[in-house]
């Protein structure tokens, strides 16, 4: 990807990267803040060597980022496009920046990342297809032939994780998915993952009916909120899919399963 970019990179001083663009501007990388699990967030903060101004660039997840950048830069159709994507099974990380404020350039200490990280101006999307490896679909075979229930838990879209599900034979292509999000009073509502049509949840004898054709899946939130009301009640009502799910959430899930 850097390189499509056509950009160089100067690392042998591992203090001051410079990257310059292919429009012969250096950048000098000031401060880096590494991905962190909880903020879903990425970022870097580089001065233009040329006019002495500093600019934050930030990458994360399309629910965290719309969260962080201006309303007036989110284009009108930021939730229908990041959907159709993720239903494709797209991995997509957005992109935003800032210019940011300091009193001292060379002084990375005073760089604050709630400061850096917030009232983003959004740039766009970058887009990842990660194609299955051609023994998916015969491993995951072999292991319900061997009576293991396979299981997707992933840190990715909820969309992307059913789109996934289907393409590598976890649940059948026709399989119909209802997807569970949390409303703004913290209740789980379910809706159907092809036509986003409200729906209530089946019944448990219809979801432990090996012969069902019905699926749940769920985000990480929704998991950690059924399991503050009932253990039992989150195993039950998430049985394929776990999508959204954060590092620490996953250290809490799979001794359960």
């Amino acid at each position: 990807m850097f390189e499509a970019s056509k950009a160089a990179m100067d690392s042998s001083n591992t203090k001051s990267i410079v990257i310059t663009p292919n429009d012969g501007k250096p950048l000098r990388v000031i401060k880096r803040f590494e991905f962190d699990h909880h903020r879903m967030t990425q970022s870097v903060v580089v001065l233009d060597t040329k006019t002495g101004k500093m600019y934050a660039f930030v990458k994360g997840s399309a629910e965290t980022m719309k969260k962080l950048c201006t309303q007036e830069s989110l284009p009108s159709d930021f939730d229908s496009q990041t959907q159709a994507s993720a239903k494709a099974g797209i991995y997509q990380i957005s992109m935003a920046m800032r210019e940011v404020s300091t009193a001292d350039p060379t002084d990375s200490a005073t760089i604050v990342r709630d400061n850096v990280e917030s009232n983003l101006q959004f740039l766009g999307f970058i887009n990842f297809k990660n194609s299955l490896r051609e023994e998916t679909k015969d491993v995951i075979h072999e292991l319900e032939e061997g009576d293991v229930r396979p299981i997707m838990v992933t840190g990715d879209s909820i969309f992307t994780g059913v789109c996934i599900a289907k393409e590598s034979g976890i649940i059948s292509p026709k399989s119909q998915v209802f997807i569970g999000q949390l409303d703004e009073y913290g209740k789980v509502t379910w809706t159907d993952s092809a036509t986003d049509d409200v729906v209530s949840v089946p019944s448990l004898k219809r979801l432990e009916d090996p012969d069902s054709n019905v699926y749940l899946a769920i985000s990480g939130e929704v998991w950690t909120a059924l399991l503050a009301r009932s253990e039992v009640e989150a195993m039950q009502l998430a049985n394929h899919i776990y999508a959204g799910v954060a590092q620490t959430t996953k250290c809490r899930l799979l001794p359960l399963l």
